[in-house]
């Protein structure tokens, strides 16, 4: 235990040290106001989806940002539009079909730090699925999931151990193979790196108010 406190105190003063600056938000110009970042997958269960809709509807305290593809979504067309005053996010893909199962999209929502679940705070519409023939399918061909971004050990809170978690997997991934890879990666890049973990710092840190 010993140990453990003086690897975090290290830490903490290594990052104290640092120019207070990541992704371009310095430690004055940051919100006051910290912020839970829910990061939501989008996932694509029937490989022959040519087409999905769905809409996310969001609480008043929630901040949200429209969906993000991934390459799942490459064979065809893809949109999603936030529409504030409705407090609404409309996604939407329409091509050949995807042809493998996966992450298809992502989207970012911030929460007052006393939010404990997401879905809590929004509400979807079932998804709409087509192949390429234009049949339906079975709605439940494009699901939903959710992390809390920063939260690498799963604990539920997000502190400097999941910054220390991060370092201990990629130093030896076979001794840490639990970590929860989605919700490590802060920078949302699809991989896990020491710059999650630097991320997850300055987060703690309260040098930025969100992911």
């Amino acid at each position: 235990m010993r140990k453990f406190k003086k690897t975090l105190s290290a830490i903490a003063a290594a990052v104290m040290c640092a120019v207070p600056m990541i992704n371009g938000i310095t430690a004055e110009a940051a919100e006051t106001e910290q912020y839970q970042t829910f990061r939501l997958y989008h996932e694509v269960t029937n490989p022959s989806v040519a087409y999905f809709d769905f809409s996310i509807s969001y609480n008043s305290n929630i901040k949200a940002e429209p969906s993000m593809k991934t390459n799942l979504c490459e064979k065809g067309n893809f949109n999603s539009i936030h529409y504030n005053l409705s407090s609404k996010i409309q996604t939407n893909y329409n091509g050949a079909a995807i042809g493998r199962t996966g992450t298809a999209a992502t989207t970012k929502l911030l929460a007052p730090m006393s939010v404990t679940s997401i879905f809590d705070e929004i509400s979807y519409t079932m998804p709409v699925a087509k192949n390429a023939s234009g049949a339906t399918l079975n709605p439940f061909s494009v699901t939903h999931d959710y992390v809390l971004v920063g939260d690498s050990n799963n604990d539920g809170e997000i502190n400097l151990a999941d910054a220390i978690y991060i370092q201990q997997f990629l130093a030896n991934p076979n001794k840490y193979s639990s970590l929860d890879e989605r919700a490590a990666d802060a920078d949302g890049d699809g991989i896990v790196t020491t710059q999650d973990a630097k991320i997850i710092q300055n987060y703690v840190l309260g040098i930025i108010t969100h992911f």
